[in-house]
């Protein structure tokens, strides 16, 4: 999904983000020798701990739990499995487990304990040229801040594979006069399986040439769970804030001294307690005297479907034809907005925990 436009109006997509998955847990039945059930409950109440990440670190098997907490895994003969447990909001937690037989149906309780800014079992590496900006404790802040931004991020794309749901959509693009008055309103309504959302990441190609103008992929949820774009970014995290009663993390990134081409530079925005995005700006930076757009700015809105995980829910986008023709650096109003608005979601295969409908 990219946008593309130079001497008109045309259609400007921008959607997308979750996480990596697998098929939906079901209850182990006849014939299902070599299973090991995982519930994961939270150490303190008890109470279970939907979409928790349960990995077999053997075949790389992973699954989010259901609404009870648990999560099948399909282990064949192997009488040893590795396992890693791991929310956002809690400390992960690593377990062997010895198995009865290589055809029997095992089981086993893991008890999460709650962290302020829950890690992954390894943290994420940054670029050298990142890293030299920052003093060695700021470094390591923004490493942890890293690693946990990307499991946020996988996060969804595992939820939305494990769930798969059809978007409804309604986009609303407005292109304005100089003078801010609107020129051509367009509404349209549009679906797009969750599975469609997103462009992988692709440095060097954030804005590229196309036979109608210029082409830009919109950054989405996906991307900060992506390699390849941490190799070509940096990421600060900032002191805790607090908006409308909410104490979020400022996670700031931007591209590396060594990337050329017009890329992303934006804030995304952690809860400090549970570790779940509220909200995405981005930029895009690097654009030149010879480009047709000037500048793009927007953000994204976050809705949460299902416990620990953050599915968009409005994304803005405003782009401009023009720079200022003086040294203020007053932009104005910008000569194109779009506004990219969820209006329903039609589960496939079954709603996800706390979800009491498949209709929002």
């Amino acid at each position: 999904m990219r946008i593309t436009s130079v001497t008109r109006l045309l259609p400007f997509a921008i959607i997308g983000i979750l996480v990596t998955g697998a098929a939906s847990p079901a209850a182990p039945g006849a014939g299902a020798a070599g299973v090991l059930v995982v519930r994961v409950l939270d150490a303190v109440t008890g109470r279970p701990i939907a979409n928790a990440d349960v990995l077999e670190q053997e075949s790389g098997t992973r699954r989010l739990t259901n609404a009870s907490g648990e999560a099948v895994l399909r282990v064949g003969a192997a009488l040893t499995v590795r396992l890693r447990v791991r929310q956002l909001g809690f400390r992960f937690v690593e377990r062997t487990v010895t198995r009865r037989s290589a055809e029997s149906v095992d089981s086993i309780v893991v008890r999460l304990d709650r962290a302020a800014v829950a890690l992954p079992a390894t943290v994420a590496s940054a670029s050298s040229t990142c890293v030299a900006e920052v003093d060695s404790a700021s470094s390591r802040l923004s490493l942890d801040a890293l690693a946990q931004l990307r499991f946020a991020a996988e996060q969804y794309d595992r939820f939305r594979r494990e769930y798969p749901f059809r978007a409804h959509l309604v986009r609303r693009t407005t292109r304005l006069s100089p003078g801010g008055v609107p020129m051509q309103i367009r509404e349209q309504e549009e679906r797009s399986e969750a599975s469609e959302w997103g462009e992988r990441y692709r440095p060097g190609e954030v804005y590229r040439r196309s036979r109608r103008g210029w082409d830009v992929a919109i950054l989405f949820l996906s991307t900060l769970a992506e390699g390849a774009f941490w190799d070509n970014h940096c990421l600060v995290a900032r002191r805790v804030q607090d908006m409308g009663g909410r104490r979020l993390i400022p996670l700031e990134f931007y591209p590396t001294p060594t990337l050329r081409e017009p890329d992303w530079m934006g804030t995304a925005w952690l809860d400090s307690a549970a570790g779940t995005l509220h909200r995405i700006d981005f930029q895009l930076m690097g654009l030149e005297d010879r480009m047709p757009i000037r500048r793009m700015d927007g953000y994204i809105t976050m809705t949460h479907p299902s416990p620990y995980v953050a599915r968009p829910d409005s994304i803005v986008a405003a782009w401009w034809y023009a720079a200022p023709s003086d040294s203020t650096d007053n932009w104005g109003l910008p000569s194109v907005v779009q506004v990219l608005r969820l209006a329903r979601v039609e589960y496939r295969k079954g709603a996800p925990p706390d979800t009491a409908t498949t209709v929002r």
